[in-house]
C-alpha cells in the first residue's frame, strides 16, 4: 500500500501516513500491538512506535502502563529514541 502525504495547514509540515489495509493489519502477530486484545496501536516498525507514542494519550487510562511498556521495549528493538 502507498502512504499519502498530509500537511498541517498552520505549520506547513507534512506528515507521512501509514496506512495499513485490513489484510495487512490482519496478518501481523499479536507481539506487534500495544494494545493486544484490540489489536490497537499497531508496532511493526519504527515508523509505527513514533506513531504509537504520538497517540499515547488517546489510549484507554487502564491500558496505558502496559502500553508504555511495549512501546519501549519496541522502540528499542527497532532503534527509536524516545525522551522519558
Amino acid at each position: 500500500m502507498e502512504s499519502a502525504k498530509f500537511h498541517y495547514p498552520k505549520t506547513g509540515h507534512s506528515l507521512l501516513k501509514l496506512a495499513m489495509s485490513a489484510a495487512e493489519r490482519k496478518s501481523l502477530p499479536e507481539s506487534d500491538f500495544g494494545i493486544p486484545e484490540t489489536r490497537g496501536y499497531p508496532m511493526q516498525n519504527a515508523s509505527h512506535v513514533r506513531a504509537a507514542l504520538r497517540f499515547f494519550n488517546k489510549a484507554p487510562e487502564d491500558k496505558k502502563p502496559a502500553l508504555m511498556a511495549k512501546i519501549r521495549a519496541k522502540a528499542q528493538e527497532y532503534g527509536v529514541k524516545i525522551s522519558e
